[in-house]
Formats: C-alpha cells, structure tokens, sequence
C-alpha cells in the first residue's frame, strides 16, 4: 500500500492589496479542508497523505489561515497534514491498517473526505515553530469560534491498550497575538476513570472561543502514557475575521 503521497499545496502569497478608500470586510471563515471533484478524481487514492515535503505547510480559506508542518529530507515530522485516508470501517476494527493517520471514526466531519491531522512530536526540534497562523493580522483580527476533533485510530487503540484509571488524553489550544498569550481551551481526547471509561470516537466540537483574537494558536497533547503519541484529527474549523485597509 502506498503511504504517503508528497504534495505541494502552493502557499499563496498571504499579504492582501487594500487600497486607500477605507475598505473593510468582516465575515465568517470556514474551513473544511475539501477540494472539488476533479482534484480528488487527478491527485488523490483510497490512502492519500498530503504535506508539502519542503515543510512549509498548506493554507486555506483563500490564504487566511497556515497550517504549519515540519519534514526533515522531506519526511513528515510534526504539525499538519492532509489525510485522505478513510476511518475505522463499520463494526470499528482495523485489520493489518496502519491507523496513525486514519479518524477514529469512518470518515471527516458531517461525512467529509478529507481532514487535517496533527503529530505533537515530543521533539521540539521536529515541530513547527507556530502551528496554525492567521496571515493577515497585520489588516484585522481573526477570532477563533470551534472546531470539530477526533481522535486518530491509533491512538484510539493505544488508548485501550496502556490506559488505567486516573489516566487523562489532552489536547490544550493556546492563542497569541503579536507573541502575547491570548486564551486557552482544553479538550479531553480519552479519559479513564473508575465510573466509566471515554475515547472520542465521533467528531465533537471544540470551543475555541476562549483563545480571543490571535495571530496563531499552538496545539498540545499530553498523555500520561509515552506508548501514547500525541495525535489528533481536525476538521470544520470556524472563525470570525475582520479586515480592514491602512
């Protein structure tokens, strides 16, 4: 099976061109992470990965916001990518599948084909600077609404084989804007505990409105297991942007 597909979604350039007439725009940006028809028909198949192999990421939301990765000699090391890749089959069981970048779940959000998923690597030196940046601070504000999250397969499976009671998987977003910290949010991915045991197997939506408006938003996941890694999956992200000329 082949794994990984590189592929070089261009960074379009992130500097909008106002003019001197006070232009001014607001509106709210959605991010599904979907391509057209004829895209997936020329460039993707059933176990598709896309990162861009000279690490510099891939945007959306017409270059409004930078999902930001990190490859060494052009293999995948953390933050972002793209995962074509299809979830957990009916009945829940992976056979002989590598699910590190497969949802804990058959598909992406609301039945999408592709989603984001991000690697924490414990490394520092492996992960992106900033994980997700909002380009064009310099002309607005964007403030972060939700955005829905899942677990990976893997993890999933990790999860019930190392976890025990008073075990805890969090994913925590933090917001900054111009290198001051804005907000935090929290999200719990699996937890354990003498009442009952939880592993996010659905998409379920994440608030991030905690997080104010921010110039980027770094993701943690910490697990009290190092046979744990710190994957998640990410699709619909929704923000409220504000733009203006200066």
């Amino acid at each position: 099976m082949k794994r990984i597909i590189l592929f070089s979604a261009i960074l379009l350039s992130a500097v909008s061109c106002f003019n001197d007439t006070g232009w001014s725009s607001s509106y709210t940006l959605r991010v599904t992470f979907e391509f057209s028809d004829d895209v997936y028909k020329s460039f993707f198949s059933a176990d598709s990965l896309f990162f861009e192999p000279e690490g510099q990421g891939f945007s959306w939301g017409n270059t409004v916001l930078v999902y930001n990765q990190k490859t060494i000699d052009k293999e995948f090391c953390g933050g972002f990518l793209l995962s074509y890749q299809k979830g957990l089959p009916e009945g829940g069981n992976l056979v002989e599948t590598d699910g590190t970048y497969r949802a804990n779940s058959p598909s992406g959000a609301y039945g999408s084909r592709t989603y984001a998923v991000f690697y924490d690597n414990p490394e520092e030196g492996q992960m992106p600077e900033k994980d997700m940046i909002f380009t064009q601070s310099y002309y607005g504000t964007c403030g972060m609404n939700s955005c829905m999250v899942n677990n990976t397969a893997l993890v999933a499976g990790k999860v019930k084989e190392h976890f025990e009671v008073g075990d805890k998987l969090v994913l925590k977003a933090t917001g900054y804007l111009d290198g001051t910290k804005t907000g935090e949010s929290e999200f719990v991915l699996a937890e354990f505990s003498s009442q009952k045991d939880s592993i996010v197997s659905t998409w379920t939506r994440f608030d991030l409105s905690k997080l104010g408006s921010v110039d980027c938003v770094n993701f943690t996941v910490s697990s009290p297991k190092e046979e744990v890694p710190g994957y998640f999956c990410m699709d619909e992200i929704i923000a409220n942007v504000s733009l203006q000329s200066r």
